[in-house]
């Protein structure tokens, strides 16, 4: 498969003063995989070693003699380390806490052995027991699944990625490709970005219903997880039922008597942020888009949930692949193309930063808005608003247009690209109106991996 993530990877392993690497994310993103794919690309030899199967190394990291940590290592897999050539690979590592707290020991005293680490529920580890992190000593990588546009070439469609590469604004888009594009994106939706659906999905001629198995099993390895995200008992049925109910309350302001009635708020509060920190869910947190740096705005109150992955969420509502031949029209269309443009923005800010998302609202009598995503852009704030067809109402980013006079604004959508010039009065309060003039980039859902690119132009 062909990885961004592979790229970023090999980037840190050739810095000067590269530091141990955690590698972030969900189960099943391919990580371990990647990992793989580094050593081949780049010659090393691969020592691996998964924790998960070697707990009673544990006590041997809790030592921090790193003369007795990288004999247990090569002990057990059978293999020496040498500095210059090796990639050691250290595999749920939230299995062996200390290990976390040893890698400072990798830095200082063999900084020339390339060392990474993984671990899906290392977020849970880190709340439950009380660790020495080395701060400064390690670096974090955030990895999520397969984007469209990896997806795309994994397909072997190098044409359509080139075009869509290459695309500027205001030059002619042929119907042709946007029909096409379009039909990928529905592929997509169905098979998403997880490596395993998306290998049975292109290695077999019943490649789709497979795919749905596969889903259905990372679904179900996901659930099997649960006891481990918390020690509090009680919270265990509670992320059950949140999870369960999750995709029906995708991308709208969480409202939690409404997830899990008769519970208590603040268990399902927790439950919400158990998965979010173990990168099941995301959550978009309101922002009021006063200025940047776009964090300093974020808010607690009222976040939007999102999925991991957009495969995930319509196989938990049991939409199969007989969707892909027909003209049936998704009821939670809209929803669902938001939680495609989310998982592509969640890492906007690149695979080294811990990833985030924002959108912007506001509460007014007659002047209420909601702009479902904004992104911090050079100097500016942008706003973009997601429509799952061709048309829609934009008065809510008309709004955020005339209050935070942001240089343009961006509308994702499944019509044509082209620019809207804006000029007309817009509602701004209860009591006040101004004149509007402003652009709003409108453009395919597919091209969301080419925004940056495309805001550097306009």
């Amino acid at each position: 498969m062909k990885r961004e993530l592979i790229n970023q990877l090999i980037q840190w392993v050739e810095l000067p003063g590269r530091k141990p690497l955690i590698l972030r994310g969900a189960r099943q993103i391919g990580k371990s995989t990647a990992v793989r794919m580094l050593a081949q690309a780049t010659g090393r030899k691969l020592v691996e070693i998964n924790l998960e199967r070697n707990v009673a190394l544990d006590s041997i990291f809790a030592t921090y003699d790193l003369k007795k940590i990288i004999s247990a290592i090569e002990a057990v897999t059978r293999t020496s380390l040498p500095d210059d050539n090796s990639l050691l690979f250290l595999d749920e590592i939230q299995a062996t806490p200390s290990a976390i707290s040893a890698l400072r020991y990798f830095y200082e005293d063999r900084p020339n052995l390339a060392v990474i680490a993984a671990g899906s529920l290392l977020e849970q580890v880190l709340g439950q027991k009380p660790l020495e992190i080395p701060v400064g000593r390690i670096q974090y990588l955030y990895a999520g699944p397969l984007s469209f546009e990896e997806f795309v070439g994994t397909k072997g469609e190098g044409y359509f990625l080139d075009r869509i590469r290459n695309f500027e604004l205001g030059h002619e888009w042929p119907e042709a490709l946007h029909a096409h594009g379009l039909e990928l994106v529905k592929e997509f939706l169905l098979v998403g970005g997880m490596p395993g659906a998306l290998h049975q999905y292109l290695t077999h001629s019943d490649g789709g219903n497979l795919a749905s198995l596969a889903l259905q099993s990372i679904i179900d390895t996901f659930k099997d997880d649960f006891a481990k995200y918390s020690s509090r008992q009680i919270l265990i049925p509670v992320l059950q039922q949140v999870y369960d109910q999750a995709p029906r309350n995708l991308a709208k302001p969480l409202i939690y008597k409404e997830i899990v009635p008769n519970v208590r708020h603040e268990y399902i509060k927790d439950a919400v942020n158990l998965l979010a920190s173990a990168r099941v869910m995301t959550l978009a947190k309101q922002n009021d888009c006063n200025g940047i740096p776009i964090a300093a705005g974020r808010r607690e109150k009222s976040p939007k949930l999102f999925w991991l992955d957009v495969a995930l969420v319509n196989r938990m509502l049991n939409l199969d692949s007989s969707w892909l031949t027909s003209d049936i029209n998704l009821i939670h269309a809209g929803p669902i193309a938001e939680q495609f443009i989310a998982q592509h923005l969640f890492y906007w800010h690149g695979s080294f930063v811990p990833p985030s998302l924002n959108y912007w609202s506001r509460d007014g009598k007659s002047a209420s808005a909601e702009v479902d995503f904004a992104v911090q852009y050079e100097g500016a704030i942008i706003p973009i608003e997601v429509k799952s067809g061709a048309s829609g109402s934009l008065r809510s980013l008309h709004q955020y247009l005339a209050t935070k006079s942001p240089p343009f604004g961006i509308r994702f959508d499944g019509g044509l690209p082209h620019v809207m010039p804006i000029d007309h009065q817009v509602r701004i309060n209860e009591k006040n109106s101004i004149q509007l003039k402003a652009r709003v980039a409108s453009l395919p859902i597919y091209m969301v991996g080419q925004l940056k690119r495309i805001l550097a132009k306009m």
